[in-house]
């Protein structure tokens, strides 16, 4: 009983040490790492490195690939991007076998607790951070250290050793494959390969396993692993699914082959055997098997990837290109920023065109509820575009004000109708979480304030007909939001009231949310007529 208790404890602490570290890895993503990715992993090769690098410092191919699904699902990275990054998490998946094999795992406690120690003590989140990571590296590494000690202790207990004894993996392929399957059960019931592979080298050091049997259960964790990605995936965006399916296939692709490879990879891995210790050959097995599935997937990676996005078809297809501001030559001549700051505008309003009828179809449809997570990151894409924008519009500050005026008023209004339209969708979830279905005043309001405001944004935004006579329809549509939402409220005093007061509530904040878009295209429209006619920007220090 107490083996059991230390083998579940150390795989608890293992399991939320990861969990730790998924989290400090996804908070990263959020921030700085997400507007460094584009410059840093600009190539398949670096991102093969980076998902490898990432792989080996959070010790979690899971939470790297469940990251991935995210960011994918978003839009933030292409499932074929994606795709380079996990076969860099499923190298670096080895690092974890390498620390049970060599045995640092000692360090773990001592690490956990200047990890709580420096947390509480940290001044500034920089630190905190970095003592989080101790933290979490210290319940890994504790875990994996408790596991062994549980391993070691099942190796006295004669009934367990014999039990496995009867299974001769070295001599037969189909104990070989049932031990392969094995590993694949147990690893998709604990959601971590790498405390499979511990668990298999900790059996290996003290008799239990022998080495085919050792290596045949973390053959089979590289196929169970793909649970937690495909859990990730359900519910979310189509390039979500995309990157989730491709994992796996790779990790089919890696058993398949893996178990044909087999006897003479162990064969090799064994050669160590005398001079490094079963444990190491285990791990060198690991090694081989994922260094030949990687590199040799890796030529393939993009036509692999595009059966996956023919397999998976993308139902919202978004946009696609990215949003990528760099700087501009101070000494490039005006009519050339002018044309490129025109092009990175165009794109903004490609990503607003898109969120205009994604929040539509979330507002109207339930089933279609995880289009709000695509409408959010692209909202955190035009908010980090704005800025980026900004900044390089003030490293050309020695140029003609108003037209850079011109185009920050413009960039700051899509930054606006991007949070609007989220907000859009978020109200629409609710109300769809109160009546699936919508009642037909629900679908009439929003149609007519859909159909109104879509109708300028094309105009003003899309065509770019800057006409002063759009002034008046702008207005016009404003009074209408404005009335239906006033007679729309009115209704919570009847008797019979068609909807739910909490329904109305929703319903009336979404034609705000389209009467604040409405206002946003009528300041674009006016702004352009302000330049166009001469009626410009003044500087607060040219001002009397």
């Amino acid at each position: 009983m107490q083996t059991i208790l230390y083998l579940m404890a150390g795989l608890a602490f293992f399991l939320y040490g990861i969990d730790l570290l998924g989290a400090l890895l996804g908070r990263m993503a959020g921030g700085r790492l997400q507007e460094r990715m584009d410059r840093l992993a600009s190539t398949d090769g670096r991102r093969y490195l980076y998902g490898a690098l990432a792989t080996v410092v959070f010790q979690s191919s899971s939470a790297t690939t469940v990251l991935l699904v995210s960011m994918a699902s978003a839009g933030l990275v292409t499932a074929t991007e994606a795709f380079s990054f996990t076969l860099g998490a499923n190298l670096g998946a080895v690092s974890t076998g390498w620390i049970a094999a060599v045995k640092i795992t000692v360090i773990g406690l001592p690490l956990f607790i200047v990890g709580v120690v420096g947390k509480f003590f940290a001044s500034n989140a920089a630190r905190r951070e970095l003592f989080a990571f101790c933290l979490g590296l210290g319940l890994i590494l504790f875990g994996l250290d408790l596991m062994s000690q549980a391993m070691e202790a099942v190796r006295d207990n004669g009934a367990v050793t014999g039990f496995f004894a009867r299974f001769d993996v070295g001599g037969s392929a189909a104990a070989m494959v049932l031990a392969a399957l094995s590993g694949v059960l147990f690893t998709a019931v604990i959601q971590s390969s790498g405390a499979t592979a511990v668990i298999a080298i900790a059996g290996a050091m003290n008799g239990i396993f022998s080495l085919h049997q050792a290596c045949a259960l973390v053959l089979g964790a590289t196929l169970g692993t793909t649970v937690t990605a495909l859990i990730a995936a359900v519910g979310g965006g189509s390039e979500g699914r995309r990157t989730a399916v491709m994992h796996t296939l790779l990790n089919v692709v890696g058993l398949l082959g893996g178990l044909l490879l087999f006897y003479p990879l162990v064969w090799a891995a064994g050669q160590t055997v005398p001079a490094l210790g079963v444990a190491m050959a285990v791990a060198l097995y690991m090694t081989l098997h994922k260094v030949i599935l990687t590199v040799g997937m890796f030529p393939f990676r993009r036509p692999f990837a595009e059966r996956i996005m023919r397999l998976v078809p993308d139902r919202f297809p978004g946009v696609h290109q990215r949003l990528d501001i760099r700087p501009l030559p101070r000494d490039a001549t005006d009519d050339a920023v002018r044309t490129e700051l025109t092009r990175r505008i165009d794109l903004f309003t490609r990503y607003l065109r898109d969120m205009f009828a994604f929040s539509l179809i979330v507002a109207l449809k339930k089933r279609e509820a995880p289009l709000l997570t695509k409408i959010e990151q692209y909202e955190q894409i035009v908010d980090q575009g704005h800025k980026k924008l900004v900044h390089l519009i003030h490293d050309q500050n020695h140029r003609h004000q108003q037209d850079l005026w011109l185009f920050l008023k413009m960039s700051d209004e899509a930054e606006s109708m991007a949070d609007h339209f989220k907000s859009v969708a978020k109200y629409g979830v609710r109300l769809r979480e109160r009546q699936p279905e919508p009642l037909a005043l629900e679908r009439l309001l929003i149609h007519t304030a859909h159909r109104r405001v879509f109708m300028l944004f094309d105009r003003v935004c899309i065509c770019k007909c800057f006409d002063s006579g759009d002034l008046a329809p702008c207005d016009e549509a404003e009074r209408v939001l404005r009335r239906h939402k006033r007679e729309l409220m009115l209704t919570i005093t009847e008797e019979h009231t068609p909807l739910e007061s909490d329904a109305i509530l929703e319903l009336a904040d979404i034609l705000s949310e389209y009467s604040k878009i409405n206002h946003s295209v009528k300041r674009i429209l006016q702004v352009n007529l302000d330049v166009r006619e001469g009626r410009g920007v003044y500087l607060y220090k040219n001002r009397s």
